[in-house]
C-alpha cells in the first residue's frame, strides 16, 4: 500500500524499568499456586490462550493456535543494552549470542541449529535496550526435542571459552557490517546529548575493544557475572505457541522450564533512583552529516514513560493532529511550500525514566534553505493545538479505529506472536497481554493537555541530518565538529540561542493549518460473504478490459483487495520511458497524499506503482466502501495534472535514491543488482542516472497524455465480495472510460538463460569497505517444476550447514546465509558473506569449499534424512493460507500473464514429490558438483588473485549477460 508517515502506533513491546516488578511482590515458591488468568482477546481471534506460573516463579503464556503449522517459543529476561557494566559495552549482546553455542546437556556449538533445521524451524534472538528475546520455530514433530535443548540456554549454559573467543568476532562483525547504517550512527550520536551517567548513553552493540578480557576479570567471567545476575525465572517469560492442547502445553513448559534458576533477589534499580535523562545547562541541539544524500529534521520532546498508559494511549492525539496528511494538516502545508518529502509524529524511544515525542520531516533541499520556516511551522501547528479545546471526535475515532483494527487484525504466525507475548508480558499485566494492542479506554483531556503542555521549545533535542547548510544561527555558538568514535559520524552539539527558542514560542499563526474533518471512511457495514471460490474466474470481458474476480469467505473478516493494471504501449521501450513511468507513479502518489490519508487511517489503503506494462492500481482493506474508492482513484489518475514543480522535486528525489543506492549494506546491493544482472532488458540504476538530467516536463505531460489516450486495463477482485459487485465495478470502468480502452500487448520479465558452465563475475559499487560475495549457482531451463525441486531440495539441505560452518566455525562474517533466487521462474541458489576482515579471494575459496564438501555429504545421507529435508519442504508448500493477501498476490502474477496457471503450486508440490534419492544425488553430481550449472559472482571489493580472476570472466555489473 502507499508508504504513509507513522503516527503513534500501538506499543509492541513494552519494556521493564526494573529487574523484578515493583509492583507484584517476589512469589513464595513453596506455596505458588497456579490461577487461572483470563486473557482478552480479539472477536476473531480463534486461539485459546492460558496464563501459568511455574513454581519458579517463571511466567508463562500458552498459546492454542488451531492454524499453525509450526510450533513457536519465545522467552525474553528483563535485562538489555541499558544494563551493561560500565567499560563493558555490548556484553548483554554478547551473552546473548553466546546461550547459542552449547549447553551442558547438548555441548555441541551447532547442536541447537542443526536441530531446528532438521525440522523445517528457524530461530532468532534480539538484545533490546531494557530486555533480550530468544524465540525459534519448528515443525511439530520436533517441538518437544526443541524446547528441551531451548530451555537449557536458560538452566546450563557452557560459555566456552573458545567460543567466547570466537563469537566476540562474531559480534564485532556485526558492529562493522552497520558501522555505515545512518540510522544507527545518527541514533548513536544522538546519546551524545544525553547525561553521560544515564544508562541510555552508552554504546549499546559490543565490538573488540569492549569485549575482552579485563585486569583480574577474564571474558567469561564477565558472561557469567552477568548471566547470574540478571537470568532468574522471576525475570523472564515464556511463551509457547502450537497447535495443541493448552494441557499438553502446560506440561512441557512445566517438564522443560521448572529447573530454571529461581532467586530472592528484589529489584536493584528503582526509576526513582535513576540519574536524569538529560542535564541543565547542556547543549540540545545536534547537526550530524549522514552518509547518504538526506535532510532530516528531528524535534524530541521529553515526556514521563508512557509505557502504563496503554489502555487510553493519550499520545495519539498529539500523534493524529501532528501527524497526519489530510487537506489543512502540517504536512499538507509544508509539502505544499516544497519543504517537505514525509512527516511522521508520534512516541519515540522508552529511555526507562523519560520517553520522547518525535516529530521526524524528510527536508527537500529547499525545505533545508528554508528550515528557520519549517520549525515555526511546526511550532504554529503546536501551539494551535494547546491553545484549542480538546476535540473528543478525534479520541473516539481514534479509539473506533483502534478496537476495528484489533478485532480483525491480521493472522500472526507462531514465531512472531510467541515473541511478541513474551516480551509484553514482562510489564503488561497477564489479561491485558493481547488486549494492550488497542485503546480501550477514552483518553482523558487533562491527560492530553498535560502531555501538550510539554511540547515546548526548551523541552526539547533537535537533531539535523544534512550534507547541506546547517542553521548555524541556531545555537549560541559556532559548530565545532567533532568524531563520534563508535560509529565515526561528523556531530555538532551546540546550546540553543535563546532567542531562537523565544521566536518558536511565539511562532505566528498560520491559517493554512486547519484540523481534520470527520473521517467519514470508517466502514459502515461490516457484512460477511458466504462463498469461496477455489481460483479466480474471469467474470467480465469486453474491447480493452478484462476482469477477474473471486470470492473467499475462509477468514471471517469482511476485508478485499483490488487489483487493477493500466497497460499502455511505450511504458518500457527504452530508458526514458521506463523513467518517464517511475515518475508519473510517483507523482500520482504524492498529488493523492493529502485525499488518501482519512481513507488509509480508516484501513482503506492504495497504492499506485510502475511497472513494464504501465501503472497498477491496488486497493485493499475493508471492504464497505472499496469499489468506489477504486473509481474514484482511478478518476484521479485520468485527472491529475502534474505540476512543473512537484515534478522537478520528484526528479530530484529520484536521482537521489538511485545515487544512494550504493550506500546500502554491500551485501543488499549485491542482491539488488543481480536482478539487474539476470532480467532481460532491464533498466539498471546506471542507465536511469543517464537518462534523468534530460527529461524535461514537457516530456512528463507528453508520456502521460498518450499513455492515457490508449490503454487496456485487467483488474482483480478478491476476498469479501460478491460476484455481481465485480462485475458492476468493471462495467463501471468501461461506461467511463470506453473511449480509451483498446487491446495492448503485455509485456513478460525473462530471464537470460546461461550456458552451462559458465562462470561470470560482476563487480558492484558499495561505499561499505566490508568485503561482500554473492555466489550463485543457477538452473538453466524456465518454468521447469522439476529443476526447480532440486533446486529447492538443495537449499534445505545445505542453508543451516553454510551458516554454521562459515559463520559459527570460520568465523568469516556476522552477515552468513542462503537465498532462494528463483527469477522469472528460473531456479537458483545464493551464497552471501559480508566480511570485515576477510579479502574476497578467501571467502570465494571457502564458499566453493564448503560446497563441494556438504554435496559430496548430501549424497550420503541416510533415506530417513532425505525424507526429512523433502518433508520440511511440503510441509511449507501444503500450508494453508492465513491471510487473504497470500492468495491475492500469487493469483495476480497468473492473471497479469497472457495465460494463467493457477495450480503451480500443486504442479510444484507433485515435483518434489516424485523426486527419488537417487535422482536428486544425480542431479547435485551431474550438474553442480561436475561444474555445469552456471555460476555468476557478485562482488564489490577486486579479486586480486590471479587463479581467481582466471576462472572467472569479469562483465560490467551495468549490462546484462
Amino acid at each position: 500500500m502507499a508508504k504513509r508517515s507513522s503516527i503513534c502506533l500501538i506499543p509492541l513491546m513494552i519494556t521493564p524499568e526494573l529487574i523484578a516488578k515493583p509492583s507484584e511482590p517476589t512469589p513464595n515458591l513453596n506455596t505458588l499456586d497456579n490461577p487461572m488468568t483470563p486473557i482478552k482477546q480479539s472477536q476473531s481471534d480463534q486461539n485459546q490462550y492460558r496464563h501459568i506460573i511455574l513454581k519458579n516463579g517463571l511466567q508463562v503464556i500458552l498459546v492454542q493456535d488451531p492454524k499453525a503449522e509450526k510450533a513457536s517459543a519465545a522467552l525474553a529476561v528483563g535485562v538489555g543494552a541499558n544494563d551493561n557494566p560500565k567499560g563493558q559495552e555490548g556484553l548483554t549482546h554478547f551473552l546473548e549470542h553466546m546461550l547459542f553455542l552449547g549447553t551442558e546437556k547438548y555441548p555441541e556449538a551447532d547442536e541447537y541449529k542443526t536441530y531446528i533445521n532438521e525440522f523445517g524451524g528457524s530461530n532468532n534472538a534480539y538484545t533490546a535496550a531494557n530486555h533480550t528475546n530468544y524465540f525459534f520455530d519448528v515443525l511439530a514433530p520436533g517441538y518437544e526435542g526443541a524446547l528441551d535443548r531451548f530451555s537449557q540456554f536458560f538452566i546450563a549454559p557452557l560459555f566456552s571459552e573458545e567460543y567466547a573467543q570466537r563469537e566476540r568476532k562474531a559480534v564485532h562483525s556485526e558492529y562493522i557490517a552497520k558501522i555505515n547504517d545512518d540510522a544507527r550512527r545518527s541514533n548513536q550520536a544522538f546519546k551524545t546529548l544525553f547525561n553521560p551517567a544515564h544508562p541510555s548513553n552508552h554504546f549499546s552493540v559490543g565490538n573488540l575493544e569492549t569485549l575482552k578480557d579485563r585486569p583480574n576479570l577474564p571474558l567469561r567471567e564477565q558472561l557469567l557475572a552477568s548471566y547470574k545476575t540478571f537470568y532468574f525465572a522471576q525475570n523472564m517469560t515464556l511463551s509457547l505457541v502450537a497447535n495443541l492442547p493448552l494441557e499438553q502445553l502446560e506440561s512441557l513448559a512445566k517438564k522443560y522450564f521448572t529447573a530454571i534458576k529461581a532467586t530472592t533477589l528484589t529489584s536493584t534499580l528503582a526509576i526513582s533512583k535513576l540519574p536524569p535523562l538529560t542535564l541543565d545547562n547542556t547543549d540540545k541541539l545536534q547537526f550530524i552529516r549522514p552518509i547518504k544524500d538526506r535532510n532530516t529534521l528531528s524535534l524530541n520532546f521529553i515526556l514521563p514513560p508512557q509505557k502504563a498508559n496503554y489502555k487510553d494511549q493519550p499520545t495519539r492525539y498529539l500523534s493524529y493532529l501532528l501527524g497526519q496528511e489530510s487537506q489543512g494538516s502540517l504536512h499538507s502545508y509544508l509539502k505544499s511550500k516544497g519543504w517537505a518529502r514525509s512527516l511522521s509524529a508520534g512516541l519515540g524511544a522508552d529511555y526507562i525514566n523519560k520517553q520522547t515525542f518525535n516529530i521526524r520531516i524528510r527536508l527537500t533541499d529547499d525545505g533545508l534553505v528554508d528550515i528557520d520556516k519549517v520549525i515555526l511551522a511546526v511550532f504554529a501547528n503546536i501551539n494551535e493545538i494547546k491553545n484549542n479545546e480538546i476535540n473528543k471526535t478525534y479520541i473516539e475515532e481514534e479509539k473506533a479505529l483502534s478496537q476495528l483494527g484489533f478485532n480483525y487484525h491480521s493472522y500472526i504466525e507462531p514465531m512472531q506472536l510467541s515473541r511478541t507475548l513474551a516480551s509484553q508480558l514482562l510489564t503488561v499485566p497477564a489479561t491485558d497481554v493481547l488486549d494492550a494492542f488497542q485503546i480501550t479506554q477514552v483518553a482523558d483531556t487533562q491527560k492530553i493537555k498535560a502531555l501538550s503542555a510539554l511540547l515546548t521549545s526548551d523541552n526539547m533535542l533537535v537533531q539535523i541530518e544534512t550534507k547541506g547548510q546547517v542553521p548555524t544561527h541556531w545555537g549560541q555558538t559556532e559548530p565545532e565538529w567533532q568524531l563520534e568514535p563508535w560509529y565515526q559520524s561528523q556531530y555538532a552539539n551546540l546550546t540553543f540561542n535563546q532567542d531562537f527558542l523565544t521566536s518558536l514560542t511565539h511562532a505566528p499563526k498560520i491559517d493554512a493549518l486547519q484540523a481534520p474533518e470527520k473521517n467519514t471512511y470508517i466502514p459502515s457495514s461490516l457484512s460477511l460473504i458466504n462463498g469461496y471460490d477455489e481460483i479466480p474466474k474471469q467474470v467480465y470481458e469486453a474491447e480493452g478490459i478484462n476482469f477477474w474476480h473471486r470470492s473467499d469467505d475462509r477468514f471471517d473478516k469482511p476485508k478485499s483487495s483490488n487489483y487493477l493494471a493500466i497497460r499502455y504501449p511505450g511504458a518500457s521501450d527504452n530508458n526514458q520511458q521506463y523513467v518517464l513511468n517511475k515518475l508519473w507513479a510517483r507523482l500520482l502518489n504524492d498529488a493523492l497524499s493529502e485525499a488518501t490519508y482519512l481513507p488509509y487511517n480508516a484501513n482503506l489503503n492504495y497504492n499506485i506503482y510502475a511497472h513494464i506494462n504501465g501503472l497498477t492500481l491496488v486497493t485493499a482493506g475493508y471492504n464497505d466502501k472499496q469499489n468506489k474508492y477504486l473509481m474514484w482513484l482511478m478518476k484521479q489518475i485520468n485527472q491529475i495534472e502534474p505540476e512543473s514543480e512537484r515534478f522537478e522535486l520528484a526528479k530530484q528525489q529520484l536521482k537521489k535514491d538511485l545515487l544512494n543506492s550504493k550506500h546500502a549494506n554491500a551485501y543488499s546491493v549485491a542482491l539488488w543488482r543481480l536482478s539487474e544482472i539476470l532480467i532481460e532488458d532491464s533498466h539498471t540504476i546506471t542507465d536511469m542516472l543517464s537518462t534523468l538530467d534530460n527529461i524535461q516536463y514537457k516530456d512528463i505531460i507528453a508520456f502521460k497524455n498518450k499513455a492515457l489516450s490508449q490503454y487496456n486495463l485487467v483488474g482483480f477482485s478478491n476476498g469479501n465480495i460478491e460476484k455481481d459487485q465485480t462485475v458492476e465495478l468493471a462495467q463501471s470502468l468501461e461506461t467511463l472510460y470506453q473511449s480509451s480502452l483498446k487491446p495492448s500487448p503485455a509485456k513478460q520479465i525473462k530471464r537470460q538463460l546461461l550456458d552451462s558452465g559458465s562462470r561470470q563475475a560482476f563487480k558492484v559499487d558499495t561505499t561499505s569497505q566490508d568485503n561482500a560475495i554473492l555466489y550463485v549457482l543457477s538452473g538453466k531451463l524456465e518454468d521447469n517444476f522439476t529443476e526447480k525441486a532440486h533446486f529447492t531440495l538443495l537449499k534445505q539441505a545445505i542453508g543451516s550447514r553454510f551458516f554454521s560452518q562459515l559463520r559459527t566455525e570460520k568465523q568469516l562474517g556476522y552477515i552468513v546465509s542462503t537465498h532462494n533466487l528463483t527469477k522469472a521462474d528460473v531456479p537458483a541458489i545464493g551464497f552471501t558473506v559480508q566480511s570485515p576482515d576477510h579479502e574476497s579471494p578467501e571467502i570465494v575459496d571457502e564458499i566453493e569449499t564448503f560446497i563441494s564438501q556438504d554435496l559430496e555429504r548430501i549424497c550420503n545421507i541416510s533415506p530417513d534424512e532425505f525424507e526429512t529435508i523433502r518433508n520440511n519442504i511440503l510441509v511449507q508448500l501444503k500450508r494453508e493460507p492465513k491471510e487473504l493477501g497470500e492468495d491475492t498476490s500469487r493469483f495476480w502474477r497468473e492473471i497479469a500473464k497472457p495465460e494463467q496457471n493457477f495450480y503451480k503450486r500443486e504442479k510444484f508440490i507433485a515435483a518434489i514429490e516424485g523426486i527419488k534419492q537417487s535422482t536428486f544425488n544425480d542431479f547435485v553430481t551431474q550438474q553442480i558438483l561436475s561444474g555445469k550449472a552456471p555460476s555468476i559472482l557478485v562482488h564489490n571489493q577486486p579479486l586480486i588473485e590471479s587463479d581467481l580472476k582466471e576462472n572467472w570472466q569479469e562483465v560490467s555489473a551495468n549490462s546484462n549477460l
